[in-house]
Order: structure tokens, then C-alpha cells, then sequence
């Protein structure tokens, strides 16, 4: 509690001394990729729900924030194409979900839709497959026991509802493994390649972005992504993103639901902490090993 009231007091100092304004200008000419889970209805279900999921008030009113705050929203894929041909990304924001939850289509579609915003949506493959259960069997089976509804990964009819021009769909593999653990070339091969090929084939549109699981990969595991012929892949890596960046390795922002930690974020101020926190751990473990 006390770590989280000094981060809160630490950030409001930012907003207030006007911190945050002079890092959005000095980072005027990179964008954002904004990340989530899952959307829900209320804090009851976001308390039960793995991290990252939010109440839909949240996304609201971060929808609303970029609004006011002069950014513009681009897809991932019109964001990629501008990076790799070398023109203005600045105060761009592409939205990404991941793991595929019914509520994404559910709930966070009608808000990206409602404000004119774009999202990527990276498919689980055999998560999605086995979402096209019916109720009765997905109480049958166990899926239905104590999960929000919220975060029950979506059905490949649900996924299709969306229209591809409001939320792209994305590849996160098709079981979901830490990829740098998949020892066995194969088997590597049918997570990237297997996944996208299942996607394509049930609902007939075009994968062409990826993002590793857990945020976790390595030059053999982007090379099978750039082998299989995707455009971009995310990470859970935090920052900004500028012009010359490998679009493989694409950094990307936590949506965390508190305004002043969000603002801090958008601004670059907290990109900036984390630097200089790595820094001076790795100063300290370089003393301890003296």
C-alpha cells in the first residue's frame, strides 16, 4: 500500500509540475501501442479476472483521454506500413487485445467502434476452436465452473461478428507456450505458422500480425515470424514507438486503469523511470559482484 501511495503521489507530481506535457512533446513524433485483455461490465469481475482486465468505464475513459489529448487512431497494420516506410507515426495509437475473450468482442468493439478506434485482436487458435462449444457442453467440460464471463475466450463466430475494418485479427500462437521453451523446431513452426493457417481457415481474413506470449522471444523465435511471413510482431516490452524500430520487437504500453499512472505512460515519464531504474540495478549487482 505504501509503494503504491508514493507511486500515485510520485505521478500527480508529474501531471501537475507539468512533466508529463513537456515528455508528450519531446516524444511528439512517436506513437503508442496501447495493450489489454479483457473488458468487463464491473470491478467485481475485473478483481477475479486475470491482470490486465478492466472495467469498461476504464477503457472509456481512456478512449476519451486520447481523444482529448489530440492523439490519433490508427490500425496496427497502418501503423507497421508507416513504419517501414519511414513516415510520421507521431501521437499514433493503435489498441491491441490479447488471448481473444468474448469480451473484447462483446464490449471493448463497441467502444472502438462508437469512437472511430482501431484494435488488433490476437487469436489463442485452439482456444478459439474449442470456444465453439455450446453452453451445455462448456458446463460439461468444466469451462463454465467460476470463470467471469468476460474472460472465456470468444468462438470463431464471434470473432466474425467484428468487422475487420474496426478490429484486425492477430496470431498469439495456437496453445499459447512460452515460445523460447519450444525446443522442438516443429513444433515451434506449428505455433507460428499452424496458428496463423487456423485462423485464415475459419474465418477467412488475412493474419498478418503476431504477438508472443508472455511477451517472451528471441532471434530464433522472430526469425520463424518473419519466415512465416507476418508483418509485425508485439512484446510486452515497455515503451514508446519510434521510427527505425524493429517491427518484430514492437514495444507496447500496459493500459493500467489509473488516470494519473496512464497519463505518466502516455508521456513517456514512465519509459524514462524504468530506464533509470535498470540502470541502477544493474549498477548494483556490477558492485555486488566485486
Amino acid at each position: 500500500m505504501v509503494k503504491i501511495a508514493i507511486r500515485q503521489l510520485l505521478f500527480a507530481m508529474f501531471q501537475y509540475l507539468g512533466v508529463n506535457t513537456v515528455c508528450r512533446y519531446l516524444n511528439r513524433n512517436k506513437a503508442a501501442i496501447l495493450y489489454y485483455h479483457g473488458v468487463c461490465s464491473n470491478q467485481k469481475d475485473a478483481d477475479k479476472a486475470p491482470p490486465l482486465e478492466i472495467p469498461e468505464h476504464i477503457l472509456q475513459t481512456h478512449l476519451t483521454w486520447l481523444t482529448r489529448m489530440g492523439y490519433t487512431y490508427i490500425s496496427l497494420s497502418n501503423l507497421v506500413q508507416r513504419l517501414k516506410q519511414g513516415q510520421p507515426v507521431g501521437r499514433h495509437v493503435a489498441i491491441t487485445f490479447d488471448d481473444g475473450f468474448h469480451s473484447v468482442v462483446e464490449t471493448a468493439y463497441d467502444y472502438l467502434h462508437r469512437e472511430q478506434a482501431y484494435g488488433c485482436c490476437y487469436v489463442v487458435a485452439d482456444r478459439a476452436e474449442s470456444a465453439q462449444q455450446t453452453p451445455d457442453e462448456m458446463n460439461q467440460s468444466g469451462r463454465d465452473n467460476g470463470v467471469p464471463y468476460s474472460i472465456r475466450t470468444a468462438s470463431w463466430d464471434e470473432l466474425l461478428s467484428m468487422k475487420s475494418e474496426t478490429m484486425e485479427l492477430g496470431s498469439h500462437t495456437k496453445t499459447h507456450p512460452n515460445c523460447t521453451s519450444v525446443i522442438d523446431d516443429a513444433l515451434l513452426v506449428d505455433e507460428i505458422v499452424g496458428s496463423r493457417r487456423e485462423i485464415e481457415k475459419n474465418t477467412g481474413r488475412n493474419v498478418s500480425h503476431f504477438c508472443y506470449p508472455n511477451g517472451d522471444y528471441s532471434h530464433r523465435i522472430t526469425s520463424q515470424v518473419r519466415t512465416a511471413g507476418y508483418d509485425s510482431a508485439v512484446t510486452t516490452r515497455h515503451g514508446l514507438v519510434a521510427q527505425g524500430v524493429d517491427v518484430f520487437a514492437l514495444p507496447r504500453i500496459i493500459a493500467r486503469p489509473e488516470p494519473l499512472f496512464f497519463a505518466a505512460e502516455m508521456s513517456g515519464v514512465y519509459e524514462i523511470l524504468i530506464d533509470r531504474n535498470r540502470r541502477a540495478i544493474n549498477r548494483m549487482l556490477e558492485l555486488f559482484s566485486l
